[in-house]
């Protein structure tokens, strides 16, 4: 085969790929859209009290942003869990980046939809009626919050496992592995509500990094390459 040949199959792999790259790009950044936008309605709905008798007595007091924070994480789920099958179309994530961002966008689905089954439950009920559901509610809460922590985790190590690329690619800033890996790391703290502080500036962090990961795929690059590194 010819050089001529040889050099040519990148580019036209690359120009078959587009697609699912422009895809997963834009998925990613409405990933974190909708999660800011599911944050912002949890945070109204007021929700997140430290007794589930008070965290039933705010979502029936305040269904619908609850119904709102539990639609846009649904949402922000699917867009998550499209956008890495796309990506995973492209052939060019490393390893377990695929799966792990797949494993993600489904608990986090999973979650909001949990969400959506609580607040439409409440539909009706004043807030002390929230009482009579307690029984059933609890589990619901429960799995809502597990699927949720663990999408987050899930994302978490899918940095992680981006982070080990990372630091192989000689055009990767040292820093930018450190940073993603960092990032991935802190996720993992999703699992102790001490760290609530933590859990904020993690989330601020990966929100950040998911939007700069779609800017980067709409260049043609991907998240775990530096300026002038590309997948090919």
């Amino acid at each position: 085969m010819h050089q001529g040949d040889r050099s040519g199959e990148p580019s036209a792999q690359r120009l078959m790929a587009w697609p699912y790259l422009a895809a997963a790009a834009m998925l990613l950044v409405a990933t974190a859209l909708l999660t800011l936008l599911s944050v912002f309605w949890r945070g109204v709905a007021s929700a997140d009290e430290p007794t589930l008798a008070a965290s039933l007595a705010a979502i029936a007091e305040n269904r619908g942003p609850y119904l709102a924070a539990g639609a846009t994480r649904l949402a922000a789920g699917t867009t998550l869990l499209l956008g890495a099958l796309c990506l995973g179309r492209t052939g060019a994530a490393p390893g377990w980046v695929v799966p792990l961002l797949v494993l993600s966008g489904l608990l986090t689905l999973l979650s909001g939809a949990f969400a959506v089954v609580l607040g439409l439950a409440f539909a009706g009920l004043d807030p002390a009626g929230g009482d009579a559901l307690a029984p059933w509610a609890a589990p619901v809460e429960g799995v809502r919050w597990f699927t949720g922590s663990g999408g987050f985790a899930a994302a978490g190590l899918a940095l992680i496992a981006i982070a080990a690329v990372q630091k192989r690619w000689p055009a990767v800033p040292l820093l930018l592995a450190v940073a993603t890996a960092g990032i991935g790391v802190s996720m993992q703290l999703i699992w102790i509500e001490a760290a609530t502080a933590v859990h904020r500036v993690s989330g601020i962090a990966f929100l950040l990094w998911l939007t700069l990961a779609g800017v980067g795929l709409l260049g043609g690059r991907g998240p775990w390459w530096g300026a002038g590194a590309r997948g090919d």
